[in-house]
């Protein structure tokens, strides 16, 4: 899998929920405008039940070894951005909340700590 498909999946994977009566279209939106820009083309998107999960790591066995983002749509159009030193979670260096509005902008400074 490339790093642009990852974000095709995970688009499909919001889809589904969205049409299944999940509110988690927000999250939906914004893996879109990531899918659609260069970020798409060096990082790879996954996601852990309903969180959208990004790394460096294309593969399960090397994402565990990966620092990696976490964004959780905590309510419409605000989310919980973190930042965790590896998939295990153990060390939450930075949590940041965000509006739909400047979240891009937010995963960018962190994606440049991957």
């Amino acid at each position: 899998m490339t790093p642009k498909s990852s974000w095709e999946s995970t688009a499909l994977f919001y889809e589904d929920l969205v049409l299944n009566g999940q509110d988690v279209k927000d999250l939906l939106l914004l893996v879109k405008k990531i899918a659609n820009s260069s970020l798409a083309d060096r990082f790879y998107s996954f996601t852990s039940h309903y969180d959208l999960c990004i790394s460096r790591g294309g593969s399960y066995a090397e994402r565990r070894q990966l620092a990696m983002i976490s964004v959780r749509l905590i309510e419409k159009e605000k989310f919980k951005i973190q930042f965790f030193k590896s998939y295990e979670r153990t060390h939450d260096i930075k949590t940041i909340e965000r509006n739909s509005s400047d979240v891009l902008s937010a995963l960018n400074e962190l994606l440049e700590q991957l």
